[in-house]
């Protein structure tokens, strides 16, 4: 989100919204933004943002960056909270803003591993099986079956990496390719 942000702050007027304050995000304060701290699995909270967006000049773009990965792996509820019906909030939330655009920043650990040979495209399908991608699948299938007027798009990103070029899951990717047990 953060280079997003940087790369739109002169060109657009931003409503960004983040669990985190701008603060705690790391994110310079910019002439054309708009910050607000809400968690998008709270509907009411989201429902008052749209309130400050429409009396702001309303959006035409919506770009949903927010989701909740856990690198242990465990089926924690927060996918199904964040990822899934926080997910429908935002649609939600377009649909109030009468957007002409919704982009969902799904991942390609939403797909299996492809055979060898074998690409992952835009119609591959979400088929992987563990709890971050199964919760990208449903948000990614409420997405499709939302009747709306926009467009909707759904970009399944690689990995992607801090600041500090960190990956975490990096690790445990690489001993589970290199163990065989493929």
């Amino acid at each position: 989100g953060r280079h997003l942000i940087e790369a739109a702050a002169d060109r657009f007027r931003l409503f960004c919204l983040a669990r985190r304050s701008q603060f705690e995000a790391g994110i310079p304060r910019g002439a054309n933004q708009r910050w607000t701290q809400v968690d998008i699995a709270n509907r009411d909270a989201l429902m008052e943002v749209n309130r400050c967006i429409q009396s702001n000049g309303g959006a035409q773009y919506l770009i949903h960056l927010a989701g909740y990965y856990d690198f242990t792996y465990d089926d924690h509820p927060e996918y199904t909270r964040t990822n899934v019906h926080g997910t429908r909030n935002v649609l939600a939330l377009a649909d109030m803003l009468d957007v002409r655009h919704f982009v969902f920043a799904s991942s390609l650990a939403a797909c299996r591993f492809p055979e060898r040979g074998a690409v992952i495209t835009e119609d591959t399908p979400p088929d992987a099986d563990f709890p971050y991608a199964r919760s990208k699948r449903e948000a990614e299938v409420l997405i499709r079956e939302h009747e709306a007027p926009y467009v909707r798009s759904i970009v399944r990103s690689a990995a992607l990496y801090s600041d500090w070029c960190e990956y975490p899951p990096v690790y445990e990717f690489l001993k589970t390719w290199t163990s065989g047990s493929w």
